[in-house]
């Protein structure tokens, strides 16, 4: 929420903001248009490099956008938004072992998800070849978004076709978001309190 306020002060007349992080989930907030990346030359001496595909590479390999723990045994991964979607896929898959619905959890076979932040950073991902370059087959899961802004919706539709296109699988919650798969009841059990959403409405909100 702070991030997109900076944006949006960035966007009046006479305003520039300047934001330093060494967190990934915040940099690909930024428009690829404003990402300076600050380094140093061999000599010692401050370097600031202008964004393209060369220096996207290098300063998401600084950054580490890849888990600390894990990569060593992955036999493939899957890229995914935020924190609560590798939760929920790792979570869901161990239920669903439990129940018999599905014979494996992603940790049995070694499946990894991998955390690189949000819709728009799916682009240079896989313009970039960076998935490729783990040497690991993977996929792309991410909130459909039915529901929300429209124009995230169709930035969705966009990554799909990209990721196809690519030759890899694409997956899209078929509810708004994660939260929208949250039980009501479950939370009125442990908490007290009701909860009512939809679907397609903004879970996190009620």
């Amino acid at each position: 929420m702070l991030m997109k306020s900076l944006l949006s002060l960035s966007n009046k007349p006479n305003r520039q903001i300047i934001v330093t992080t060494h967190v990934p989930a915040l940099a690909v907030l930024i428009p690829v248009e404003g990402v300076r990346y600050v380094t140093k030359d061999p000599y010692g001496q401050p370097v600031v490099k202008m964004p393209d595909n060369a220096v996207l590479r290098e300063a998401t390999e600084s950054l580490g956008v890849l888990p600390e723990t894990g990569m060593e045994r992955a036999k493939g991964i899957v890229l995914v938004e935020g924190k609560s979607d590798v939760t929920f896929l790792r979570h869901a898959g161990k239920c669903l072992k439990q129940s018999g619905d599905i014979p494996v959890s992603l940790e049995d076979v070694n499946i990894v998800p991998i955390l690189i932040g949000g819709c728009g950073s799916v682009k240079h991902w896989v313009t970039l070849h960076m998935a490729n370059d783990l040497g690991l087959p993977w996929c792309v899961f991410l909130d459909s978004d039915i529901g929300g802004d429209p124009v995230q919706v169709l930035s969705i539709g966009k990554r799909k076709k990209e990721v196809e296109e690519a030759g890899k699988m694409f997956f899209a919650t078929r509810k708004r978001e994660i939260e929208n798969y949250l039980c009501p009841d479950l939370i009125r059990d442990e908490t007290g309190v009701q909860v009512v959403f939809t679907d397609t409405c903004d879970a996190k909100k009620s």
